[in-house]
């Protein structure tokens, strides 16, 4: 198992502050196939600050610009996006 799914605040890929974590469980396999960051209070409140802070100039950015930010976390992580989207072909 090779892939952390972290949490995306900020701008920025990271762990949860506790650093606790759970499995992801492929449901048709039952395997386990990545961890992924378990979110804790203090993790969506930093989530929540960065978002009010970021509203603040959201509506000044164009339809290209937002339509950029919703696209780069999936594209910055490692392989370009999860990993049965990948194996499904996609890129």
């Amino acid at each position: 198992m090779s892939e952390l799914i972290s949490n995306f605040i900020n701008g920025e890929s990271r762990p949860a502050l506790d650093g606790a974590t759970y499995d992801v469980i492929d449901p048709t396999t039952g395997q386990t196939y990545a961890q992924a960051a378990l979110s804790g209070e203090a993790d969506a409140d930093l989530a929540l600050r960065s978002a009010q802070k970021a509203f603040e100039t959201w509506g000044d950015t164009t339809p290209r610009e937002r339509q950029a930010a919703g696209t780069r976390p999936c594209a910055e992580r490692p392989g370009g996006g999860d990993r049965r989207h990948r194996e499904q072909g996609h890129r």
